[in-house]
């Protein structure tokens, strides 16, 4: 989430405080100069200290996950995956990037005494505007991306992560990285927002609602494009002839992986009614196993989930349950605080649950797992499709023909069948939402497409000095509708 309100525990870091406009304005200056030396090298350049960033990143994997472990206290397994998921990532731009900014050749039509084409260029300077549930990757992602395509960056981590900026940064300088070619800007929602209208070129948005609105509106003064990632509340549809076993260890995992604080989470599942009663009790079988801790006791033994980012984020948990339980859900597993001054929630399914609970209804970025069931597939569809976000959603069935035909119909940006989770982790899979989820896309040739702006390129190749539709016009109108209905009407 963006914007993080403050820790009120005895644990909790020091946050930076705002950044002034001033300072902003400073930033932007200095990587507008930054975005032009980095312009002027050739792609393979830029691949090249891309190249020595991941390695380097590699090399730093102990060291970042214990600057990261100590202000979010996430277990090292999840940590080491972001670092995964992002060398990942630059290494398949290294590879991808120069194939997609070559010039592109265009048909030109009737028009063959033309050549034409289509010439990526970079935008210039762009901000990142990222939480703290995934510091490192959600950190890593944009600002690759970016740096990929050509461009100058700029990113605002949330305000309680910003030791684990600091190092990221620090080894973009130890990869060599020209000066201000990436440069970060410390604070919370205020510095997000001076940031977004201060005249980049195009603003990245990850986080909440309420922030990305807060952002889109600061932008917009000066009309710069955005493209916000805000959050699902992503349902998992289970149909009768589903592994039943396979699909509720991926429940387990998708709703209580980084403690549910995962934007593509299973925030909903929606299970046949023959197999509701077998899914149900494997899933709460399965949940009791889960380990709940706090930072990690060794690196054989580090436990399966943390601790909710926020006290605002955890309070609202306990409501969200309790509005749940009012409205008449049944807490099979968990509903109960482990500690409350580490803000630890244990994993929570919840049964007899419908649409009228806000559990169903809004984003829950927590560890809870509501669970109901549907008599057909039109109705589970309709139940998926029950809800302002468009995030994700995944299919468990093991005819692919049904599973297909029921993803065709979730109104979402990704789907996933018969797996849970695992597309944001395919860098050759644009990602993005619809609706309340957001708009615009990263990774993926999509999402590159994001950081580049297209110039179309005409190129006379042959044939008059004078073309035939320059002036005078005369009565050449007619020649021209003869033409029409020649080559066009029939």
């Amino acid at each position: 989430m963006s914007g993080a309100p403050a820790r009120s525990n005895q644990d909790a870091l020091p946050h930076p405080g705002e950044t002034s406009l001033e300072e902003i304005h400073l930033a932007v200056h200095r990587g507008r100069f930054a975005a032009e030396y980095w312009r002027s090298l050739t792609v393979r350049q830029r691949m090249k200290f891309l190249r020595s960033f991941r390695r380097h990143l590699i090399r730093e994997l102990d060291s970042l996950v214990s600057v990261v472990q100590s202000e979010t206290a996430k277990p090292r397994f999840d940590l080491v995956g972001e670092i995964f998921h992002a060398a990942n990532l630059c290494r398949f731009l290294e590879r991808q990037s120069p194939k997609w900014l070559r010039p592109q050749s265009r048909p030109t039509g009737l028009f063959v005494h033309q050549r034409a084409s289509v010439v990526h260029e970079p935008l210039g300077l762009v901000a990142a505007i990222t939480p703290c549930n995934y510091p490192i990757v959600l950190f890593l992602s944009p600002a690759i991306q970016a740096l990929a395509a050509g461009n100058a960056v700029i990113v605002k981590p949330s305000e309680w992560t910003s030791a684990t900026s600091a190092y990221l940064q620090s080894i973009f300088d130890q990869a060599g990285i020209p000066e201000d070619v990436i440069q970060v800007v410390q604070g919370g929602p205020l510095t997000g927002k001076l940031l977004a209208g201060s005249g980049v070129d195009k603003v990245f948005f990850t986080g909440g609602r309420e922030g990305g609105k807060a952002v889109y509106q600061a932008a917009a003064e000066l009309l710069t494009p955005v493209v916000l990632e805000l959050g699902g509340n992503d349902a998992m549809i289970v149909c009768e002839d589903a592994d039943i076993e396979r699909a509720a260890h991926a429940a387990v995992w998708g709703a209580f992986f980084n403690a549910g604080q995962s934007c593509i989470a299973v925030e909903r599942v929606y299970v046949h009614r023959d197999q509701a009663d077998d899914f149900t009790r494997r899933i709460v079988e399965l949940t009791h196993r889960v380990t709940t801790g706090w930072k990690h006791s060794s690196d054989q033994h580090d436990f399966d989930t943390g601790p909710i980012a926020t006290d605002v984020q955890f309070v609202r948990l306990l409501q969200l349950i309790e509005d749940a339980k009012r409205r008449g859900a049944r807490v099979l597993a968990g509903g109960k605080v482990i500690d409350r001054t580490k803000r630890c929630l244990a994993p929570t399914v919840l049964a007899r649950v419908d649409h009228t609970m806000r559990i169903m209804k809004e984003e829950t970025f927590g560890p809870i797992l509501p669970i109901q069931s549907f008599q057909d597939d039109d109705e589970a569809i309709d139940l998926a499709n029950d809800s302002d976000l468009g995030l994700a959603a995944s299919v468990w069935s093991r005819s692919r023909r049904r599973a297909k035909r029921i993803a065709d119909r979730l109104d979402v940006g990704g789907v996933v069948i018969n797996d849970a989770m695992v597309h944001f982790g395919i860098p050759s899979l644009p990602f993005g939402g619809r609706r309340g989820s957001g708009f615009g896309r990263t990774q993926g040739r999509e999402g590159f497409n994001e950081f580049v702006q297209t110039k179309s390129v005409v190129t006379h190749r042959f044939g008059p000095r004078l073309e035939w539709q320059w002036f005078p016009n005369g009565t050449k109108h007619r020649a021209l509708a003869l033409a029409c209905r020649w080559l066009l009407g029939r």
